[in-house]
């Protein structure tokens, strides 16, 4: 069986080809984003505004195309664990994908899940919110089923997005039923997983502060106004939140092949 624990995944985040390529391309993409957010905030570069929230949109998308095909291969590579007898070709398998023209490889399929997820998703909330709105009955029959419903949501939508980055196929995987049916599945190992997240996301921020005090402090003293160069800093620490996403979601696959694909084989 595939462990898929977040010591395994960090492994796999940083073995393979190509590893500086992959990771300073994630740095890049942590840079543009945050040199938008942190100009428009600081009121800086006015002019390029427009400019720099188009990067950050191109640099998102990019970042959840990689994130998805990341996905993909943790998912393979859980089945491949488990099912192959080369162990020494399975350890070989690269998690990371190659940062090539590949990425944009079913683009239309993974365009168009988010797309209906996204609808779903507003729709959910926009009727848990009507609801609850309503008197006496919002408050003590609404709000209960809406929190419920949406810890569910909170829970499913990982397995979701894994079912249909498996395969990259929208059938199957856009059902709003699947918040409910894919939870007495995943829940026990759900709950532990979000255990050891906290203590894993605990020494993320140990290192995202480290990293800040050490390279964001002196350069805001000494350029207080270089958006360029606090963005810089900033960023480092926005990639290591990049690449725990990518460590979480590789728990993630383990558990969906284990608790959802092989359950729907038995």
């Amino acid at each position: 069986m595939s462990g898929g624990g977040f010591i395994e995944g960090l492994r796999k985040c940083y073995k393979g080809k190509n590893l500086p390529k992959k990771h300073v391309f994630l740095y890049i993409l942590a840079f543009l984003m945050t040199l938008y957010q942190y100009s428009n905030k600081e009121g800086l570069n006015q002019a390029i505004l427009p400019f720099l929230c188009f990067l950050y949109i191109v640099s998102a998308v990019l970042f959840l195309l990689y994130f998805t095909h990341f996905l993909h291969n943790a998912i393979k590579f859980a089945i491949w664990k488990d099912t192959r007898t080369d162990l020494n070709r399975v350890n070989a398998m690269d998690i990371m994908p190659e940062v090539n023209a590949d990425l944009f490889s079913h683009f239309g399929a993974i365009s168009t899940f988010y797309i209906v997820w996204g609808i779903i998703t507003f729709v959910l909330v926009y009727l848990m919110w009507i609801f609850c709105k309503i008197p006496l009955l919002g408050l003590f029959i609404f709000t209960p089923i809406s929190l419920i419903v949406f810890l569910c949501y909170l829970i499913s939508i990982n397995y979701i997005i894994s079912g249909f980055a498996k395969n990259y196929k929208t059938s199957g995987n856009c059902s709003p039923f699947l918040i409910l049916s894919l939870v007495p599945k995943v829940f026990t190992s759900t709950f532990i997983l979000g255990l050891k997240y906290i203590v894993f996301e605990i020494c993320c921020k140990i290192l995202q502060v480290g990293i800040l005090i050490v390279l964001g402090i002196p350069i805001y003293k000494i350029a207080p106004q270089n958006a360029f160069l606090i963005s810089a800093a900033i960023a480092a620490a926005i990639y290591i939140e990049m690449v725990s996403i990518l460590i979480f979601y590789y728990a993630i696959a383990g558990i969906y092949y284990r608790k959802v694909e092989l359950e729907r084989e038995i």
